[in-house]
C-alpha cells in the first residue's frame, strides 16, 4: 500500500512539473510575439527600447534572450553601431510575420479559406469523391 502512494506522488510531482513547463513555454512564446509586435516596425531595436515598450513586463536579461531569437528566427542583425541597436530586417517575411502577431496580439480572428464543396466517402473503392 505504502509503494502504490508513492507511486501516485511521484506521478503527481512529475505532472506537475509538465504542467510548469508548459505554462512557462506559452508565456515565453506570447513574449516573443508581443516583443515582435513591438519591435518589427522599428528601424532599429535595443534592449532598452523594447523592455520599455513591454511595459516592464520582462527584465533586461528575458529582453536580451527574446532579441537573440529574433536574432536567430531572421527578423533582426547585430550592427556596428552599438547605440543604435541591432537592425530590424525589412522583408516580406517580416512585414507577413507581423501581420500574423497583430492579428492574434488584436484578438481579430484570422480568416482561414474553407472550401464549400461537399464531400462523401465510397467504402468499395476507398477514395473520396469530391461532390
Amino acid at each position: 500500500m505504502h509503494l502504490e502512494n508513492d507511486e501516485v506522488k511521484e506521478e503527481f510531482v512529475e505532472m506537475h512539473d509538465i504542467q510548469q513547463r508548459m505554462n512557462t513555454n506559452v508565456d515565453e512564446d506570447y513574449m516573443y510575439m508581443k516583443a515582435l509586435y513591438y519591435a518589427l516596425p522599428m528601424k532599429y531595436v535595443t534592449t532598452v527600447k523594447l523592455q520599455h515598450k513591454l511595459s516592464g513586463e520582462a527584465n533586461q536579461n528575458t529582453v536580451k534572450k527574446l532579441l537573440d531569437r529574433m536574432a536567430k528566427d531572421g527578423y533582426i542583425k547585430n550592427t556596428g553601431q552599438k547605440r543604435l541597436g541591432k537592425l530590424v530586417v525589412q522583408s516580406e517575411a517580416s512585414n507577413k510575420k507581423l501581420a500574423e502577431v497583430k492579428e492574434l496580439l488584436d484578438g481579430k480572428s484570422m480568416e482561414i479559406e474553407i472550401p464549400h464543396q461537399a464531400f462523401e466517402f465510397k467504402a468499395k473503392d476507398d477514395k473520396v469523391q469530391l461532390l
